[in-house]
């Protein structure tokens, strides 16, 4: 049998109570265990989920961080909470508002290039759109009401790829520039760059592929384009080989 210390003990009997319900009871045995370790940061984070209070959820989380200032579980408590705060500030954004959003959108709001209630117009207008059968993808709107700049957008796209593609076990991405970035054909800078050129175009009117504003501006080859398609091609149903 696994021996847990006292502090330990009293976080799993915490974790199982949160999880059947009993939300006061697991606060109470989170106490106990903060009583027992008070350096227990597997306790502090505990206490910043359960307790009501933002102002002390956040003291709770950099708690953790003082004790361990590269957990994530903190930091994304942090960022939760400042999200938070930013909506409630505005007409409050419903939790199927935010999932509409999707990442882009909840990106650029946490990042504050854009606010709430930008957002929240923004997928009015892509609703709108989509009942008169129309599809707009958020960020054209938000391009086309001057809210964000083709820089701040393509900023934005990229960062979430770089993130993207350091995960572990990633999949094999879908679109070119992001297929080019995974490869080394082109950098992550050389890709922001010219899907914020692709943006000035397109609010002009002017659609052009990204592959050939990337032959434009000889970063790549003319002919690298198919032949990356081609190598993304066989990777992806190389993945249904056995």
């Amino acid at each position: 049998m696994t021996y847990l210390p006292p502090a330990a003990t009293h976080v799993s009997a915490a974790e199982q109570a949160f999880y059947r319900g009993d939300r006061e009871s697991a606060y109470q045995l989170i106490k106990a265990a903060l009583l027992c370790d008070p350096q227990s940061v597997d306790a502090w984070l505990w206490l910043g989920k359960l307790a009501e209070d933002t102002r002390y959820q956040r003291e709770c989380y950099e708690r953790v961080l003082a004790l361990d200032p590269t957990n994530r579980s903190a930091k994304d408590g942090i960022e939760a909470l400042r999200l938070r705060q930013m909506l409630a500030g505005s007409s409050l954004m419903s939790e199927k508002s935010l999932k509409s959003a999707g990442q882009i959108g909840i990106y650029l709001l946490k990042s504050e290039a854009i606010t709430a209630d930008q957002l929240q117009e923004a997928l009015r207008q892509q609703r709108m759109l989509r009942r008169h059968g129309e599809f707009a993808q958020l960020g054209d709107i938000l391009l086309k009401y001057g809210w964000i700049t083709p820089e701040q957008m393509a900023g934005a796209l990229v960062a979430q790829l770089h993130a993207k593609l350091r995960q572990p076990g990633h999949k094999t991405p879908k679109f070119l520039g992001e297929y080019m970035v995974a490869e080394g054909v082109i950098t992550l800078a050389q890709l922001e760059g010219v899907l914020a050129e692709q943006m000035r175009l397109g609010l002009l009117g002017q659609r052009v592929a990204l592959g050939s504003l990337l032959i434009r501006n000889k970063i790549i080859e003319p002919d690298q384009p198919n032949r990356v398609l081609e190598q993304q091609r066989i990777a992806f149903y190389g993945r249904f080989e056995d």
